[in-house]
């Protein structure tokens, strides 16, 4: 779906600095979908071997606390751009217990599979997603 939603005119339109990185070129999108398919492999490859790394000098306690540190700072920096709130419009606490959970898919499938659609800014944003 987002791979259609990318090459729809109406959304290039809408909103030309999220959608568009996919051309309308047969080659190009083959070559798009390939390094797709190796960025989302060497992440998961690189940050699946920082936890054995991690382990083998600390064990499992070191790699629970490394990768809740960097949870903890993607919810502080949530917190003080004022953006922890997910964008469905659900308030009190269930909003916040949505957003919370939410926010931490996102993150860790953003994460461990570098899903290019989670860099808009409803989302995990630009800035995170670029240098996280």
């Amino acid at each position: 779906m987002p791979w259609d939603w990318d090459r729809d005119k109406n959304e290039r339109q809408r909103n030309p600095d999220f959608y568009g990185y996919i051309p309308n070129g047969i080659v190009s999108k083959v070559l798009v979908l390939v390094s797709l398919y190796a960025l989302a492999t060497f992440i998961l490859l690189a940050r699946s071997m920082a936890c054995v790394l991690f382990s083998i000098k600390g064990g499992m306690a070191r790699v629970f606390v490394i990768f809740g540190l960097e949870l903890a700072l993607y919810y502080a920096v949530k917190l003080a751009r004022r953006d922890f709130w997910y964008w469905v419009p659900l308030y009190g606490a269930p909003g916040l217990v949505l957003s919370f959970l939410i926010r931490l898919i996102m993150k860790v499938v953003g994460d461990w599979a570098a899903i290019v659609q989670f860099r808009h800014a409803n989302e995990i944003g630009g800035f995170y997603f670029s240098f996280r």
